[in-house]
């Protein structure tokens, strides 16, 4: 990455991408992405390639070589808009608790060597209103992001998929799956983007492959596919939102979340009953190779507080192995 932070003419148009006057170049048909030098594969909207034979090497092939999605339309109508928020959490240690998520972190060693590349791989899990629950909407989101974890963290680039169901008082469901990225800071009011492509709009159980990459002074590179259609969203490069809130990356997390409305900030969706959901992600850190799983992650816990009462929703399994981790829901 060194010398790509000194390359004039690969950051004046990723600059230039960033703030909308340019687009990423074409893959062109028949390239091997496998040869793909790091400056050529950030010009065509892709992080640059793992060290080869890797897990994470194997994720980032399958996303290069997936194809963008295209625009033919608006996707699914919504329910209420939702929005993402920092880790509310109440403990902390190795197994923690938080109000809306749940999930594991990773942390950088030093602080002067923080993360730079994500990438993660999930099955969308089917769900459903809740047993005991009432007409109404519920909520979760899935996703992998950077910082977010510490009560000083000044912004939280992510992206993921939502699970969102509707039951009105006649008993009719009306579930729907979308994609989405967000750049999280305390001021943002305008909650996330939504990626409403009809041929990348991922189904229940299909797979999702998503990436993040840290370009400094810019902003974030993001993107996903779909591993069970090859279907893509376009590569998008959000550039910081305000001076002062370039991430950290200190953490580097997946995270099953109940977010909250936009137009209530203080109330979360509640959140439907989903099949168990695992995450199997791999990190790297600025100007090193080697590639992190989320061995040795500290585990998050989803509690609902009332009171003295404290009521698990979702929780991580408690595996001594953590390279995937599975949070399952824990209402019925």
């Amino acid at each position: 990455m060194a010398e790509l932070v000194q390359d004039q003419e690969l950051l004046a148009f990723l600059r230039s991408v960033a703030a909308g006057r340019e687009r990423f170049l074409k893959l062109e048909n028949g390239v091997d992405v496998d040869t793909l030098s790091p400056k050529d594969a950030l010009m065509r909207g892709l992080p640059p390639r793992p060290v080869g034979g890797t897990p994470s090497f194997e994720l980032w092939h399958a996303l290069a070589i997936s194809s963008t999605a295209k625009d033919v339309g608006p996707g699914p109508s919504t329910i209420s808009a939702h929005r993402t928020g920092y880790n509310r959490s109440s403990s902390k240690g190795h197994l923690q608790t938080s109000r809306n998520w749940s999930g594991a972190v990773i942390s950088s060693p030093y602080r002067g060597q923080p993360f730079d590349f994500m990438i993660g791989i999930w099955k969308v899990p089917d769900f459903r209103a809740p047993a005991h629950g009432v007409a109404g909407e519920y909520a979760c989101s899935t996703w992998i992001g950077f910082d977010g974890h510490r009560r000083n963290s000044r912004s939280l680039p992510q992206l993921g998929t939502v699970q969102e169901i509707e039951e009105d008082v006649a008993g009719n469901v009306t579930k729907r799956v979308r994609a989405w990225w967000q750049w999280w800071h305390p001021a943002d009011t305008t909650g996330p983007n939504y990626d409403d492509f009809s041929d990348f709009c991922p189904g229940i159980k299909e797979r999702v492959i998503a990436a993040l990459f840290v370009i400094p002074t810019i902003g974030v590179l993001m993107k996903m596919a779909n591993l069970d259609t090859g279907a893509a969203t376009k590569s998008v490069l959000v550039a910081t939102p305000k001076p002062g809130l370039e991430p950290r990356a200190l953490d580097a997390e997946c995270v099953l979340e109940r977010p909250k409305r936009v137009q209530h900030p203080f109330t979360n969706f509640m959140t439907p009953d989903f099949d168990d959901t695992t995450f199997r992600c791999y990190a790297s850190v600025r100007g090193e190779p080697a590639i992190r799983d989320m061995q040795g992650a500290r585990l998050i816990r989803m509690v609902h507080r009332q009171g003295s009462q404290v009521e698990t929703i979702a929780t991580p399994d408690p595996v001594q192995s953590r390279e995937a981790v599975t949070v399952s829901y824990c209402l019925n």
